[in-house]
């Protein structure tokens, strides 16, 4: 199922008459007079200023990007040698900048001091690494279903922001808001085998970062729920660790998650209801431990006390 069923891809073909209208812009442009240019450069570089702080936002943002008015039909769309290209340079461009990453990683774990880092470090990366990358985790929906070159580039570019997350670079928030529905969505897609659901397992801290009051995080919030009948989640540890994690996130998703594990009670075979009371136990002791190191506590102890009526 895809997960951005509006959004499409448009091939390069699209753009052949951009260059003309380039050319008119050019022109008026010049026709203004030099001073005006002067002015226009200096509030693009502002603007471009501005753009690099918001990339450092650590905010996690909507997480379901729909596509606008104007966006060609699916049966519009062909493959050409254009766009293939351009899905090849994205994928090397990819491939390149966990290349970059990798020798970091690498020259960090030789560094004397690296055993002494903190565990909750994030370390610095060059603004450029950080807005490639962005650039390329920002086209994952769009790339959802556009041929077998685009599933491969897609595939790069999920690994690059999960290899982003576990090294602890900066902005590593950034690049999980639209790479966590994607994963969430491929662990209950039928072709799912367990290694999908081990790869969200690794990255469920960027879980804690949903903001669920925002409307953005609906269908998110339904593949979420989806998780609690799902054979893959059920039959794995990480699975129902997973589902016990869901326990601590939001309030209102634990009402919704005991409503959809008691449908499966009734029918559901011993090793089901073996696998549901493994959840409820670690979401309880998860509850318990959160309620003890919170000073508050308020919502952990809700939490709790809806895991222990459940």
């Amino acid at each position: 199922r895809s997960v951005v069923e509006n959004e499409e891809y448009v091939p390069a073909s699209a753009y052949e008459n951009d260059d003309d209208d380039d050319n008119e812009e050019e022109g008026d442009f010049d026709m203004d007079g030099g001073e005006q240019g002067n002015e226009l450069d200096e509030e693009a570089a502002a603007g471009e200023a501005t753009s690099q702080q918001r990339s450092r936002r650590t905010s996690f943002g909507s997480s379901i990007v729909t596509g606008g008015p104007g966006t060609i039909a699916a049966q519009e769309i062909e493959p050409d040698a254009a766009s293939t290209e351009a899905l090849l340079f994205l994928r090397s461009c990819c491939l390149l900048t966990e290349s970059y990453l990798r020798g970091l990683v690498e020259r960090r774990s030789n560094s004397a001091s690296a055993s002494a880092t903190s565990a909750d470090r994030e370390y610095g990366i060059i603004d450029e690494a950080f807005q490639v990358a962005e650039l390329l985790h920002d086209a994952l929906f769009s790339l959802q279903s556009c041929g077998p070159v685009a599933v491969r580039v897609q595939s790069a570019i999920s690994a690059l922001c999960e290899y982003w997350w576990h090294s602890a670079f900066e902005g590593r928030e950034q690049l999980v808001t639209m790479l966590v529905p994607l994963l969430v969505a491929k662990t209950l897609d039928g072709a799912a085998a367990k290694s999908d659901v081990k790869r969200l397992y690794a990255i469920r801290g960027a879980l804690d970062l949903l903001d669920f009051a925002d409307p953005s995080i609906d269908y998110l919030r339904s593949l979420l729920l989806r998780t609690a009948s799902s054979p893959h989640y059920l039959r794995t540890t990480e699975g129902r660790r997973i589902i016990a994690h869901l326990f601590q996130l939001d309030a209102e998703l634990v009402s919704d998650l005991h409503r959809s594990i008691r449908v499966q009670i009734p029918d559901a075979k011993k090793t089901i209801l073996d696998a549901y009371g493994d959840i409820y136990l670690r979401a309880w002791k998860d509850a318990a431990s959160a309620v003890e190191d919170s000073a508050a506590g308020s919502e952990e102890e809700a939490s709790a006390e809806d895991i222990c009526s459940a």
